[in-house]
């Protein structure tokens, strides 16, 4: 798509979490994007603005305990953005040919309003599992985590998967973006930062914190499990 102009204002974006969700991905997000138009400045002794507000949401704003124990406190609930910019959403930890999580479905149903208001919409890895439930991506492109894939595949046969991608772009003015394995939060903060603020804000964060594209996609990973 068309580069936009550098915000005139932070960009609200919507960290999704749920006891489902992986939260090291989550807090990775937080964290750079909270850096976003401030920290380079901050190290070179010039004023900076932030250009992302983001915050961990969730259904109901409550404290849950993660995959691993630990007690994550959201900034509060989905609800309370009425008009988020961008909405991502982690990495689920959950075997894919399972159950899905009743507690998903005023997420979806949250998800797509925010998208029929404009909203971006990411996933990174498998948290393309939550995504896909919301039906935004039906005839559309795009990727997982390579071991979840075929999962995703197999519930949402309208969806034209791509295990050897990274990160996808999709739908309506590509706002609909998949992302490949773990790491590929990479590429998505990258691609965002890139395509929302500029291109030298993106090359200032892979700097700061040695992001990189993963430009050979997920098949040279895939092969590593032979």
């Amino acid at each position: 798509p068309t580069l936009a102009p550098a915000p005139a204002r932070p960009l609200d974006v919507a960290i999704l979490v749920t006891p489902e969700i992986g939260t090291a991905s989550a807090f990775a997000v937080l964290h750079i994007l909270g850096a976003v138009g401030t920290f380079w400045q901050t190290l070179h002794g010039q004023p900076g603005t932030p250009c992302f507000k983001p915050k961990l949401v969730s259904a109901d704003g409550k404290p849950f305990a993660d995959t691993h124990g630990i007690t994550i406190t959201p900034h509060g609930a989905m609800t309370d953005l009425a008009k988020p910019d961008v909405i991502i959403i982690p990495e689920a930890v959950f075997e894919p040919w399972g159950g899905y999580p009743d507690s998903w479905n005023p997420i979806t149903d949250w998800i797509c309003e925010s998208y029929a208001k404009g909203a971006i919409v990411a996933s990174i890895c498998s948290g393309t599992l939550l995504l896909a439930e919301t039906g935004l991506l039906d005839g559309e492109e795009a990727t997982a985590h390579w071991a979840y894939a075929d999962g995703v595949a197999e519930r949402h046969p309208k969806i034209r998967m791509r295990p050897d991608r990274v990160l996808v772009p999709a739908g309506e003015n590509e706002r609909l973006i998949t992302t490949g394995g773990f790491s590929s939060w990479h590429d998505l903060l990258l691609y965002l930062v890139s395509r929302l603020v500029s291109q030298a804000e993106s090359r200032r964060m892979a700097k700061l914190f040695l992001l990189d594209w993963h430009t050979d996609g997920q098949k040279p990973f895939a092969a590593l499990t032979v």
